[in-house]
């Protein structure tokens, strides 16, 4: 689908797809963690057995990590899951979650170049930059 000429319409596609994405990467910690408990199966047609897994991966400080979409992506996915610590947002583009109100808790990295500069992607996210503690804020010029 060719989402560069959407007008008025061009938000709701965003937020649904944004919506769906949160869900994706819930979905993948999930199974994570079912891996981690012994109880994922492989059905993938090969041998590997997910058992040898079990136990070994740590959950202690999980980290959600995108840029642009992505960086929007992982703000709504922390807002939506305390199993994720810390979130590292590269030029996250904040169109698709403008309207959303995000609890935040976590601690947040901000890294940006100044072409995501644009005055509403600021105000977006200097809401969710004040709106907790241990955030940090970083433009590379």
């Amino acid at each position: 689908m060719d989402l560069s000429n959407m007008g008025p319409e061009h938000y709701n596609v965003r937020n649904k797809q944004i919506k769906l994405r949160r869900t994706e990467c819930i979905n993948a910690l999930n199974v994570l963690e079912e891996i981690n408990n012994g109880t994922a199966h492989n059905i993938l047609p090969c041998k590997l057995s997910l058992s040898q897994f079990k136990g070994n991966l740590d959950f202690s400080n999980l980290c959600m990590m995108g840029h642009s979409f992505g960086g929007a992506t992982s703000l709504l996915t922390m807002s939506s899951d305390p199993r994720f610590k810390v979130g590292i947002i590269l030029d996250g583009w904040m169109f698709a979650i403008k309207n959303e109100a995000l609890k935040i808790s976590q601690p947040l990295l901000f890294l940006n170049t100044q072409t995501f500069h644009i005055k509403s992607n600021l105000a977006a996210l200097k809401k969710i930059i004040d709106d907790g503690e241990n955030r940090s804020v970083y433009t590379v010029l």
